[in-house]
C-alpha cells in the first residue's frame, strides 16, 4: 500500500512542476542524493544554483556523506547552523531526513523570510521555536508542509520515514 502511495504523490508532484518549478528542482534533487546513498548535510539557499535555463543545481559538496544505505545512521556535526536538523545540533546519529529538515528551513525562508540563530542554547532553542511554531501567515497547504519538513521527530518528518505523504499544496 505505501508504494501506491509513493507512486500517486511521486505522479502529483510532476504533475504540478509547471507551477513550482524551482521547490521540484530541489525535490528532484534530493531523490537523486537519496539515489545514490548521499546525504548533503548543508542545504542552504547559498548551495542552491540556477543554471541558464533555470534548472536547479546543488553545489558545496564538503560535508557530504556517501555510500548511506537504507536504514543506516551516522553522526556528526556538519552543515551551517542555521539550516541543521535539531539531530545534528543534538549530536545525535541520523539519516537522509536531515537534507528534508533543511529544505524545510530553505522553504520556510522562501514563504517567510530568514530567521536567524545566534549561537547560544537558548537562541538556538527559540529558533526552532520560532520556525516551528510561526507567527505564520501561509495558507493551511504551505503549513502543512512546512510542519512536516520541519518536524523535530526524524521517524515522523516529511522526507524521512514518511518523506512522500501527499500534500495539496505540493
Amino acid at each position: 500500500m505505501a508504494t501506491v502511495r509513493c507512486i500517486r504523490t511521486e505522479i502529483n508532484v510532476l504533475k504540478t512542476a509547471k507551477k513550482h518549478p524551482f521547490l521540484i528542482g530541489l525535490y528532484a534533487f534530493y531523490q537523486t542524493l537519496r539515489k545514490y546513498w548521499i546525504i548533503h548535510r548543508d542545504i542552504k539557499p547559498e548551495s542552491i544554483l540556477l543554471d541558464r535555463k533555470s534548472h536547479v543545481k546543488l553545489g558545496n559538496f564538503a560535508y557530504c556523506k556517501e555510500g548511506i544505505a537504507k536504514g543506516d545512521k551516522v553522526n556528526g556535526f556538519y552543515g551551517t547552523i542555521p539550516y541543521m536538523a535539531p539531530e545534528i545540533m543534538r549530536n545525535e546519529y541520523y539519516d537522509f531526513s536531515v537534507d528534508w529538515y533543511s529544505f524545510g528551513v530553505v522553504l520556510y525562508e522562501l514563504l517567510i523570510g530568514p530567521v536567524y540563530l545566534l549561537g547560544s542554547d537558548e537562541a538556538t532553542s527559540r529558533y526552532y521555536q520560532t520556525i516551528l511554531l510561526g507567527p505564520w501567515s501561509v495558507s493551511v497547504e504551505a503549513t502543512s508542509i512546512l510542519n512536516g519538513f520541519l518536524n523535530m521527530n526524524p521517524e515522523e518528518r516529511l522526507g524521512g520515514k514518511t518523506r512522500r505523504k501527499s500534500r495539496k499544496w505540493f
